[in-house]
C-alpha cells in the first residue's frame, strides 16, 4: 500500500484516471547553489551539510502531516492534503535552514488535480509547484 496515496487522500485501490484526480497539495524543496557548496566546502563536507538539510526538512514535511515522495540529489518532493500545512512546513523548512551556515533553499508549492502512474503522482499541479520552485 502507498502510504502518502492514503494520507493524502488518494485512495490506492483506484485504478485512477484522468477524470478522477484528487486535489492535492504538492511542495518541492531545493537546495540553492549546491554546486558552489562542494566547491567551497569539499565533497565530504557539502554532501554532509546537504543530507543534514534534506532528513531535517523530510522530518518537518512528516511532523507538519505531510508525505515525502522522493528524495533525490538537493531536492525534495512531497504532498499535503492540506494547503495550509505545506505553507507551515515552508516556513519551517526556511527557519532551519538559516541555521545552517552557507545554505538557503527555495520552496514551491501549488494546489490541483494530480494523477498516480503506478507509484508516481503526476499532472500540471506537480509540473507548476517544480517551476516554482526553479
Amino acid at each position: 500500500m502507498y502510504a502518502a496515496e492514503i494520507h493524502c487522500g488518494i485512495d490506492p485501490g483506484l485504478a485512477m484516471t484522468r477524470s478522477e484526480k484528487p486535489i492535492v497539495t504538492v511542495m518541492f524543496a531545493d537546495i540553492c547553489r549546491s554546486t558552489y557548496l562542494f566547491s567551497k566546502l569539499g565533497d565530504r563536507a557539502a554532501a554532509a551539510l546537504i543530507q543534514k538539510a534534506l532528513k531535517s526538512a523530510s522530518g518537518i514535511i512528516e511532523s507538519n502531516g505531510g508525505k515525502v515522495l522522493r528524495t533525490q540529489g538537493d531536492d525534495v518532493f512531497c504532498l499535503f492534503a492540506r494547503a495550509g500545512s505545506a505553507l507551515q512546513t515552508a516556513l519551517e523548512i526556511h527557519r532551519s535552514s538559516r541555521t545552517m551556515s552557507e545554505l538557503e533553499m527555495r520552496i514551491g508549492i501549488n494546489t490541483g488535480p494530480v494523477f498516480r502512474s503506478g507509484k508516481e503522482i503526476l499532472g500540471d499541479t506537480v509540473n507548476i509547484a517544480a517551476r516554482l520552485c526553479d
